[in-house]
């Protein structure tokens, strides 16, 4: 007997996220989830039409973090598959390196996503179970493919 294909959304949503560093850490959102579980995101979002990539990644920290960055190079694409009350979201992710100048400080930005309280400098090591989706060791291997595939699969 086939299995039943989950019930995804129509459109698949390409996304963009700020890897921002400074002296070990990464600049991350501090999340709340309903149940009051704390996570751990990257600054970004999904492209809005006409956008680049990079213009995306830019007005996303603009908007959430608070940040001017400088777009550097393409780190990784993943993707994911996550529930959604309307139906699951297929996700692609593409996470840049960006740089943002020594004079800033971890700030809410004027558009913060929904679920975010805080930003802050996390350690991707020590931090890693707080990602969500689980960014934190994919940052640190430098022997990682750029393409990693689907990170989250929330079908089962």
């Amino acid at each position: 007997m086939p299995t039943r294909q989950p019930e995804f959304l129509e459109v698949i949503r390409i996304a963009a996220r700020a890897v921002i560093w400074r002296e070990g850490r990464v600049l991350v959102q501090v999340k709340q989830a309903a149940d009051g579980r704390i996570y751990l995101g990257l600054p970004g979002g999904r492209m809005e039409p006409g956008e680049t990539l990079a213009e995306a990644t830019r007005r996303e920290a603009l908007e959430e973090v608070g940040a001017e960055v400088r777009v550097g190079p393409l780190l990784q694409v993943l993707e994911t598959y996550r529930k959604r009350p309307e139906g699951l979201r297929h996700q692609v992710e593409h996470l840049f390196v960006c740089h943002v100048d020594d004079t800033y400080v971890p700030q809410m930005g004027q558009h913060p996503d929904s679920k975010q309280i805080a930003v802050r400098w996390a350690d991707p090591v020590v931090e890693a179970a707080l990602f969500d989706p689980p960014y934190g060791a994919l940052l640190t291997d430098k022997t990682a493919e750029t393409y990693q595939g689907v990170v989250q699969d929330e079908t089962a």
